[in-house]
């Protein structure tokens, strides 16, 4: 349980969970091998991890300011959940986080009406098993995808 987010999510009460529309994955991918760990794991020095203090930079992103609770929230995600940790649960090498929402903030841009989502308009980033997908396309690879492939 040496992962930066981990050890944030202990440290405070309050998690702001920022959903991606896939537009923005290879910004997403520019901080994939970074850390905001400057005590860095041997197993992930081996994959090419680096210690950044500054992920909004590297990837482009924009910081907000929370609504809701004090973390910060990335302008360029249209949905934005702002929760309170309510319970971690360690187990052998995952934790199970609880959280209470504090508050959804959604940019209006993808909303049909004053409470609906247009799907149209909304295209979810999805990472899966390394790879970044939208509702229709693959959008791209993780730089450890290379791994699993026979």
């Amino acid at each position: 349980m040496d992962n930066k987010g981990f050890l944030n999510l202990k440290v405070g009460s309050e998690a702001t969970f920022n959903v991606a529309n896939g537009n923005i994955w290879e910004k997403i991918e520019r901080v994939a091998k970074t850390t905001g760990n400057s005590e860095i794991p041997t197993y992930k020095r081996k994959v090419g991890y680096k210690y950044c203090s500054d992920k909004f930079s590297l990837g482009g992103f924009t910081k907000i300011r929370g609504e809701e609770v004090q973390t910060v929230r990335i302008k360029e995600c249209p949905i934005q959940i702002e929760t309170i940790i309510t319970d971690i649960t360690i187990r052998d090498s995952f934790a199970i986080i609880e959280s209470k929402i504090k508050g959804i903030l959604v940019d209006e841009q993808i909303l049909y009406d004053d409470s609906h989502i247009d799907v149209n308009k909304w295209d979810p980033l999805i990472y899966k098993f390394r790879e970044y997908i939208s509702a229709n396309q693959s959008l791209g690879t993780n730089f450890r995808f290379q791994e699993f492939k026979k």
